[in-house]
């Protein structure tokens, strides 16, 4: 599964993290805590039991399994 995230400071000054398709957002006072504040927002979220009802659907189409990569961004900055 992939996804995107997008990272921003909001006019209070706090970090703001949102998983963009999932509609999932979370704030923090540094850019990782809001990352990894999204990333357990996101995991409660894949709880609900509108996913579960997702992943029945998923498998009534012949998919029965996933494979799933995190991938953590520390830093970025410009391409040279």
């Amino acid at each position: 599964m992939q996804f995107e995230v997008e990272v921003h400071r909001n006019e209070l000054g706090e970090w703001v993290a949102v998983a963009v398709d999932w509609g999932v957002e979370a704030t923090g006072r540094t850019e990782n805590e809001a990352l990894a504040r999204m990333m357990d927002a996101l995991a409660q979220h894949f709880t609900m039991p509108h996913m579960a009802e997702f992943g029945a659907a998923l498998g009534d189409l012949g998919i029965t399994g996933s494979d799933l990569t995190k991938f953590v961004i520390a830093s970025s900055g410009p391409l040279r």
